[in-house]
């Protein structure tokens, strides 16, 4: 078994969320990932792939969702974006609980399912998220820990 980290996916996929609405992986996701393929946004099919590991607010959503499939503008609003995504210097990596990981990357905040950014390595989630990882190894910050076998 080989552990590794997943840092890097994280700040990949924040990359793409600015300007972009994000699906949650709850009962929430059909609705909003129907409504930005209704608006030409991105397909369901991405909206999953891509956004799935984002953690929404109930306050973000209901914004995003607000008007039906018929309101496109709420998914560029630029106030719901920041309510979506806050605003953040630097580059930062957060722990909290429930398996989750706050990434600051490039001015936005966005936070993950550390169990959806192992398994898009193709790994599984060691249910261990922080600095130290389960067989003792460091990092600069904090991770969510994933193995492999090998």
């Amino acid at each position: 078994m080989r552990w590794t980290m997943t840092a890097t996916v994280a700040t990949l996929a924040l990359a793409l969320a600015p300007g972009l609405a994000a699906c949650a992986k709850d009962h929430t996701a059909d609705a909003l990932c129907n409504k930005m393929a209704a608006c030409g946004t991105m397909s369901k099919e991405a909206c999953h792939s891509s956004f799935d590991a984002m953690v929404l607010t109930g306050e973000c959503l209901d914004g995003l969702l607000a008007g039906g499939d018929e309101n496109c503008a709420s998914l560029s609003d630029q106030d719901l974006q920041e309510l979506c995504f806050p605003p953040c210097t630097g580059s930062s990596y957060l722990c909290v609980p429930g398996d989750k990981i706050i990434v600051c990357s490039d001015g936005s905040q966005a936070t993950f399912s550390c169990d959806w950014l192992c398994d898009q390595q193709g790994m599984a989630y060691s249910d261990t998220c922080g600095i130290t990882g389960p067989d003792g190894s460091v990092d600069d910050h904090d991770v969510c820990w994933c193995w492999e076998n090998t």
